[in-house]
């Protein structure tokens, strides 16, 4: 029987996105997002929720993208692979953490609470001799940049003592 690695994770990042970049110059970009699942009980009818938190990476050109348009709150789907990653915090303990490393991502609707996302806002980077820029757009666009295998290594250097964040 053939195995399968990938993992579709639905849910709102918890805070605005992380950067570095890997000794080779690969751009990493870490955050997290949560999913909740929602339930009531039977007997008493009292409704449960369960928030579950997910360490995402995208490296190269999708993180670039991703830490560009992403902030605290946004919602977004990924579909990406497991990775377990062990090593040693600070105080010499062996740690492990799971993540999902991003193959393909998907930005979605406006953040809870109504109203319309802004865009980001960024002050003119080229001077105005320069080709004349494409107009801003209405919207966020739907992103699907493939992901290009992370060189070995890449990123392990990128832990903190508070996981998952």
């Amino acid at each position: 029987m053939a195995s399968n690695n990938k993992v579709y994770v639905k849910g709102n990042l918890g805070r605005d996105p992380e950067t570095a970049q890997s000794q080779s110059g690969t751009t990493i970009c870490r955050f997290s997002v949560a999913t909740n699942e929602k339930w009531n009980y039977r007997n008493t009818g009292q409704q449960q929720v369960h928030t579950e938190w997910h360490i995402i990476k995208a490296f190269g050109r999708q993180g670039e993208v991703l830490a560009q348009h992403l902030k605290a709150g946004d919602p977004i789907i990924i579909w990406g692979k497991l990775r377990t990653n062990k090593f040693q915090d600070r105080h010499g303990n062996d740690r492990q953490v799971t993540e999902i490393h991003v193959d393909e991502f998907d930005f979605v609707g406006g953040r809870q609470g109504g109203g319309q996302n802004p865009q980001p806002q960024q002050p003119p980077q080229q001077p105005p001799q320069q080709a004349p820029q494409q107009p801003p757009q209405q919207a966020r666009p739907q992103q699907q940049v493939p992901q290009q295998p992370a060189p070995a290594g890449d990123g392990d250097d990128f832990f903190d003592d508070e996981i998952p964040f």
